[in-house]
């Protein structure tokens, strides 16, 4: 995995020139520590470890788990004492678990909480005839003694009165005997026995050692005999139906899975009992006072009344309507037909002679003052609650109390929590109880019963099946950890978790990256454990944190370096320009000096020419002066 890792790119595109998909690079580790996650996640379990694990979820999904769980918790609230049983079903020849109400399991007193050290258990449970006839037959039992069994039963658990046994003490033209709908308890019990196993030594002349196995209590000690005597607990199993003689089923338990110290068998029923007062039993009195206000309440309802008019005679029993006298009951019917109420105020003689002037007056009902008394005794009782169990109301519905501030309600919540935490701890614990039975007990009866193997090879196929079935460890020897999976609330908080690192980080892009969101959900989605996940989510977090930091640093080390770059650049041009400035200003003296010289060459040249043409005008002159002398003489 790792090797690949490092020359994914390289493998990728062999792929792609062979026309084979591509693997995602998030499958892979990017380091040695990420390996080691992996391995830490259950990346590279043995094939054991997978077929087991998903036998045990097969199992879990048809023994209605999610039923049995309501049922637990509810025992936990009432009792504080659950009680889980796992069991051999010989019709789908699998393994399977069932909810027990613990008020009916008997077991043997034990000072721990999981009754570990219990030598035996038992569960009173209802059987039809129908239901336990063909292990009956199958037993040896006849037909008489089935009828006599279910007669027993007559009158009893809904069954019809023994005055009509006649009538149903015959066979219906099927050929079934009528009496098999008959329910009768049946006793289902296992039990733990010390068994002697008895094997002799023989030890030949040569000194050759043979072991083979003697019928028990048989005992040959001789010269070159000995027998040894080993005493192995097994765990057996029966039921015996209550009230008859009638036992079957009774033999060795088909799975014999042992504890830790490989002494002695693990028991299939799973019972945790805690060590405070049921939540209940502690609100019985609570439960006393919601009671007495409920009546309280419907009482006073009943004995309440109603808006009362009270209707002065003296002011309406003399009123005329257009020379009609109107009585008080017609005046009445008027003003609610009309919502007007006619009445004289002042008596015929039209003076004023004391007493009210009112016609009718309103007497308010007495219902909301009732009704509001039982709310504030409602309300006391709900702070009962908490007050005895910790229980905030509003964890269990009731609307928060305006009075508290938002810190105090959440407080109170998260108190709720805690309180919960050892029903929900409960629950896992005794989950895990199973699954450490039942992983052992599914080995085993892959590897002992055909039929179990045919049964299961169908829902994880051959593979898995003859993991198991080669297999001689047993699942704990195999490093297998059992752990609870995701609650509904810790599912919602990884959730939460998972979105807030979907934030941008310190460079703007998110601490992890979407392939590996797509990674958590799809292991939660298929019941990944919940530790796992948070170790997997936080050190993706690191992982990308620590490159966000490498990019940064890489950043500031490169932007430092374009500084230092810019820096000895503009010093360069700054050496080059002054350089430049330099040649050029010792070029310009240069050319200075040079445009000097050639202006002196030239002053010179023109002092020159001027000293020339001034001696060639003198020479001219003195010509032309001796040819005016030579001229006269001539003439």
């Amino acid at each position: 995995m790792y090797s690949e890792s490092q020359h994914i790119d390289y493998i990728n595109m062999i792929k792609k020139q062979a026309g084979i998909p591509v693997s995602a690079d998030s499958k892979y580790p990017k380091d040695l520590d990420e390996l080691q996650l992996m391995d830490d996640l259950g990346e590279f379990k043995t094939g054991i470890s997978k077929a087991l694990e998903k036998l045990l979820k097969h199992t879990y999904d048809i023994s209605d788990w999610e039923g049995d769980k309501e049922k637990l918790i509810k025992d936990l609230v009432n009792f504080n004492a659950i009680c889980l049983h796992d069991y051999y079903d010989d019709q789908a020849c699998k393994w399977k678990t069932q909810y027990e109400d613990v008020t009916r399991v008997i077991a043997q007193y034990s000072d721990k909480r999981d009754y570990a050290d219990s030598c035996y258990y038992a569960i009173i449970k209802e059987k039809a005839v129908s239901e336990i006839r063909y292990k009956l037959e199958d037993a040896g039992y006849s037909e008489d003694k089935i009828g006599q069994l279910a007669q027993n039963w007559a009158g009893l658990l809904g069954n019809p009165p023994q005055s009509e046994w006649s009538d149903y003490s015959q066979r219906d033209k099927y050929g079934n005997w009528m009496y098999d709908f008959y329910k009768c308890l049946v006793m289902e019990y296992v039990w733990v026995e010390n068994d002697q196993e008895y094997r002799t030594i023989n030890t030949s002349r040569r000194g050759i050692r043979t072991v083979y196995e003697q019928d028990f209590g048989k005992v040959r000690n001789t010269d070159h005999n000995q027998t040894r005597i080993t005493t192995i607990k097994r765990l057996y199993e029966a039921k015996w139906v209550i009230g008859t003689d009638i036992v079957y089923d009774n033999q060795i338990a088909r799975s014999q899975p042992h504890d830790k110290n490989n002494k002695r068998p693990i028991m299939p029923f799973h019972i945790w009992v805690g060590t405070e007062t049921a939540i209940t039993q502690r609100l019985i009195p609570i439960f006393d006072n919601f009671q007495i206000t409920w009546l309280k309440m419907q009482n006073d309802i009943i004995q309440s009344f109603g808006d009362i008019l009270l209707i002065d005679q003296t002011v309406t029993d003399r009123v005329k309507i257009k020379g009609e006298s109107w009585d008080t009951l017609k005046i009445l019917k008027h003003a609610k037909a009309t919502g007007t109420m006619p009445y004289r105020s002042l008596p015929a003689n039209g003076k004023y002679g004391g007493g009210n002037v009112k016609p009718i007056e309103i007497i308010p009902s007495s219902i909301m003052n009732q009704i509001e008394k039982s709310i504030k005794l409602f309300e006391q009782a709900l702070r009962m609650v908490e007050m005895l169990t910790g229980i905030n109301p509003v964890a269990l519905g009731a609307q928060p109390n305006s009075d508290a501030g938002k810190a105090t309600t959440e407080m109170a919540l998260q108190n709720t929590t805690k309180i919960l935490r050892p029903i929900i701890d409960a629950v896992f614990k005794i989950k895990e109880d199973s699954a450490e039975f039942l992983s052992e007990a599914i080995r085993l009866a892959i590897r002992n019963d055909k039929d179990c193997r045919d049964a299961y090879i169908k829902v994880v196929g051959n593979n898995d099946v003859d993991a198991l079935y080669q297999s001689n460890y047993e699942a704990r020897e195999l490093g297998i950890k059992l752990i609870p999976r995701p609650t509904d609330d810790e599912l919602k908080s990884l959730y939460e978790d998972i979105r807030n690192a979907s934030m941008p980080g310190k460079d703007g892009k998110p601490l992890i990256r979407f392939d590996v969101q797509l990674y958590i959900k799809e292991k939660l989605m298929t019941g990944a454990n919940l530790s796992d996940i948070r170790l997997y989510l936080s050190n993706a977090i690191n992982k990308e944190a620590e490159r966000q930091d490498n990019v940064a640093q890489q950043n500031s080390q490169s932007q430092g370096q374009i500084i230092q770059q810019q820096n000895q650049a503009k010093a360069q041009m700054d050496m080059q320009a002054k350089e430049a400035d330099f040649k050029f200003k010792s070029q310009l003296s240069a050319q200075e000096g040079q445009q000097a010289m050639d202006l002196e060459q030239l002053k010179q040249g023109m002092q020159r020419y001027q000293i020339e043409q001034e001696q060639q005008m003198r020479e001219k002159e003195l010509e032309q002066a001796q040819n005016k002398q030579t001229q006269p003489q001539n003439a």
